[in-house]
């Protein structure tokens, strides 16, 4: 008895303890037609989707996966898959805090797992410009 309500309290902490994602098996990547008659994934034209896609969300909505690094000048931006049970499209994020992506923009995510856990972004007016920038994350998994 003593047992079964130790392995109980193991199992309640683990559970609350593990990060969104970490256990479920994302969705398979179906990108709605606004995205899939749009071949640059890094141009404007498909950027403004996405964006206007992200307005009506929250992080929490998405499934994340690291695709590249890209260098514009001096800024970087990472591109990466977002993804959930409706849509899946690619962002292009403005990454300014490098605490949890130095090792992985340094080998540009070779060898790391592409799975972003967490991940959170926000949309940040640039001028005349709105972008999608990024904010944090838990970890990486595979």
């Amino acid at each position: 008895m003593k047992l079964s309500v130790y392995y109980l309290l193991a199992l309640i902490l683990f559970t609350n303890c593990t990060p969104n994602g970490y256990l479920a098996s994302p969705p398979e990547c179906k990108p709605s037609s606004q995205f899939a008659q749009i071949e640059d994934s890094q141009g404007n034209q498909y950027q403004k989707i996405a964006l206007n896609e992200l307005k009506n969300t929250t992080p929490e909505d998405y499934y994340y996966f690291f695709k590249t690094f890209i260098e514009e000048g001096e800024q970087v931006y990472m591109m990466t898959n977002f993804r959930n049970e409706k849509n899946c499209f690619d962002v292009k994020m403005l990454v300014n805090n490098w605490e949890k992506l130095e090792g992985m923009r340094k080998t540009n995510g070779k060898s790391y797992p592409k799975q972003l856990v967490n991940l959170t972004w926000t949309i940040d007016q640039n001028g005349e410009n709105e972008q999608v920038v990024f904010v944090d994350m838990n970890t990486i998994i595979d």
